[in-house]
């Protein structure tokens, strides 16, 4: 069993102490020795030894490792990547380097502490932007680098590489959810009838009607359109990847999902097919041709989105990018009072939770709508 004993370090400095821990002999018969400094009064100390000795006897001790808290980060992220979406590895990439590692990296991890972490936090609330302009990050982004940070020392502490996780107990910044912007109707009325005779006319008609994500909605082929069904199934997305463009499935069960479509929207799915087998003829046509192919392929989403960007611009129409369609399509939707399951399902939600908690606070009637249920359930009782 480890037994240890405290000394003062100096007789000048009454509040700085040395911590012994013997730990008996190792497989070469030499005696082991752990020795730690730690200030302040010798209650601290003596408090410190006790969780000290505590875990070495109930074989709770991690002996720390001499790993940096940077290359523990290289190798997490080495770990992670395979499953890993491009543009997600990307971004775990840009916080590591331009965040975690100028301040963290060289501080040994098993030296790593909470208020270490905390310091952090509050530095880049008031710095650290990579545009070198004035001012801190913003919570959403603070709490972006947090939410790398903490999984990377979970795994750490599930390597034995430290006893518990640091970054467990410190306090982000709040974070409000910005207001989502949603299309009126006579918003939609404008927008659609502007857009009349363009490439992106279609585009923004089912993103209306359905709720896809701009990458699920310029990925769709034909082979994903069930006519006798009317509807469309959303079973891959488009990405963008340096220059080139790839195909990704969902990254949740829920993702895949049949969407049924308005009449509208499936007379305009239906055209689009008739006219490119009238421009291709129908031996060249098959289920693998993009529905809105653009320059004879695939649509790149930041090339569409920057074109779709500037023509609304151009054509001076209100601001809002195709993801705000999906926005709309939500809420005009619950608004109509469908069930807040199907709406969740469209949408590829993880849960109806999610929705709510996205969705939620657009829905102002919501209560007294429950409150008139009430009363009709109650009329004639009283």
């Amino acid at each position: 069993m480890a037994t240890g004993h405290i000394r003062q370090r100096s007789k000048k400095r009454k509040d700085s102490w040395t911590l012994v821990v013997d730990m008996g002999r190792g497989p070469d018969g030499k005696r082991k020795q752990l020795s730690r400094s730690i200030k302040g009064p010798k209650r601290n100390a003596e408090a410190e030894l006790a969780r000290l000795l505590h875990e070495i006897n109930t074989n709770a001790f991690i002996v720390p490792s001499k790993i940096t808290t940077g290359e523990h980060l290289d190798n997490y992220l080495d770990f992670k990547r395979p499953s890993l979406a491009y543009k997600t590895a990307q971004s775990y990439d840009s916080l590591t380097t331009h965040h975690l590692k100028p301040i963290l990296g060289n501080i040994p991890l098993a030296s790593l502490t909470t208020a270490r972490i905390q310091i952090m936090i509050s530095d880049l609330q008031n710095g650290g932007r990579k545009d070198n302009r004035p001012g801190g990050l913003s919570p959403k982004s603070i709490r972006s680098i947090n939410g790398l940070l903490f999984p990377a020392l979970e795994y750490a502490v599930t390597l034995g590489l430290i006893p518990r996780n640091p970054a467990n107990g410190v306090t982000l910044p709040k974070y409000e959810r910005p207001d989502i912007r949603v299309l009126t109707e006579q918003e939609i009325k404008l927008v659609l009838k502007a857009l009349s005779g363009t490439e992106y006319h279609d585009l923004v008609l089912l993103g209306l009607a359905s709720g896809a994500r701009r990458g699920e909605a310029l990925a769709l082929t034909y082979s994903q359109i069930n006519e006798g069904q009317a509807s469309v199934a959303i079973n891959r997305s488009v990405y963008q990847r340096k220059g080139d463009v790839g195909f990704k499935k969902p990254k949740t069960k829920s993702g895949n999902r049949i969407i049924h479509l308005p009449e509208i929207a499936m007379d305009m799915l239906q055209n689009r097919k008739q006219e490119l087998i009238s421009e291709i003829g129908p031996a060249a046509f098959n289920g693998d041709c993009f529905v809105f192919e653009h320059n004879g392929s695939v649509w790149s989403p930041d090339l569409f989105s920057r074109q779709f960007t500037k023509l609304i611009g151009k054509l001076g129409l209100p601001r809002f990018s195709f993801h705000d369609l999906r926005h709309t399509h939500a809420t005009h939707l619950l608004n109509a009072g469908v069930n807040l399951r199907v709406v969740s399902y469209r949408l590829g939600h993880s849960s109806p939770a999610f929705t709510l908690e996205f969705y939620g606070h657009l829905l102002p009637n919501s209560d007294e709508l429950a409150a008139d249920a009430a009363n009709v359930l109650l009329s004639g009782t009283l």
